[in-house]
């Protein structure tokens, strides 16, 4: 993807929001998956894989799952580009875990969930400028 935009149609974020209510106070993830012009078309809600204590503070996608659902999105005709997750009583910002983890030019969207109720969203993409310097937008 070379854009910097997202596309996502309300439904689809209206998904993602009652994601991260439903697991609240745990973490919610999953992928977005869409076209190369940065259009989200679907989501996949995936099983937050790490262990029960830290749920509330991190994520992580089980591999064979991600595998499951890059193969399920070539099927269809779409791939991922990007992925999402939530932060249980927590600004929607990037922890420092996020940003090690994040894959460039891929779009990372985080949800804000207070109290069982999502308050914010935003989403972020790394990328690299001219000289090779690591930015996250």
């Amino acid at each position: 993807m070379n854009n910097d935009r997202m596309a996502i149609e309300d439904a689809l974020l209206t998904q993602i929001l009652e994601s991260a209510e439903r697991a609240y106070p745990l973490e919610c993830c999953g992928a977005l998956l869409g076209s190369a012009d940065g259009t989200v078309t679907e989501i996949w809600e995936a099983r937050n894989a790490v262990s029960e204590e830290n749920r509330g503070v991190c994520f992580s996608i089980d591999p064979l799952e991600l595998y499951r659902c890059e193969t399920e999105a070539e099927k269809r005709g779409v791939r991922i580009v990007g992925f999402y997750h939530s932060h249980p009583d927590a600004p929607a910002r990037l922890s420092e875990e996020d940003i090690k983890g994040m894959i460039p030019n891929m779009t990372y969207v985080v949800v804000s969930a207070v109290k069982g109720a999502s308050a914010d969203v935003k989403a972020y993409r790394k990328k690299r400028d001219r000289r090779g310097k690591r930015l996250i937008i």
